[in-house]
């Protein structure tokens, strides 16, 4: 399970996959607008909310917990296989091969502007790779549930495998 606290990540959960999302809370009735956005649609997909009050945050803490105006437990994307992903009709776009990005906040940018620029989408390195994580998915905002990825033990054999798929590699 992850545990996502960006509005926008948490949205983009509710709207691709209502499903995974396990939990979620909010410190008040009204925590702002990007939070009422992610209300909404979690009332839509009939996922109900907790509501804490500032009770909540007065006691004490773990050293993991951070305090903030919601989150929500959603299970992690999952990587699709790499003959699945370039085998849809959206193959033939931009795609990202991402060899060894060990920030997980660099890897949520990488997200972020993939899912923004419209990236078909990314392929990932097993070893020496961040994982696709919390982390990775607050800072994409989003952008993990638009953009599918793979994740591939052998970069160079994933391109020459998009190769033979008329993908263009440069």
């Amino acid at each position: 399970m992850l545990e996502l606290r960006n509005p926008h990540s948490i949205l983009a959960v509710l709207q691709r996959r209502p499903k995974a999302v396990k939990s979620l809370r909010v410190q008040s009735e009204q925590p702002g607008e990007s939070w009422d956005r992610v209300l909404e649609a979690a009332r839509g997909a009939g996922i109900s909310v907790r509501v804490g009050g500032a009770e909540d945050r007065r006691g004490p803490r773990r050293d993991t917990e951070r305090v903030g105006a919601g989150a929500a437990m959603v299970e992690p994307p999952s990587p699709l296989p790499l003959e699945a992903i370039f085998s849809t009709e959206s193959a033939r776009g931009l795609w990202l091969a991402l060899d060894q990005i060990q920030d997980p906040q660099n890897l949520g940018a990488l997200f972020r502007l993939a899912g923004f620029f419209g990236v078909s989408g990314i392929v990932l390195t097993k070893d020496r790779s961040a994982a696709v994580n919390a982390t990775v998915c607050d800072v994409a905002a989003g952008g993990a549930e638009y953009v599918p990825f793979a994740v591939v033990a052998n970069l160079a054999q994933a391109l020459e495998r998009a190769q033979q798929s008329s993908i263009w590699v440069l």
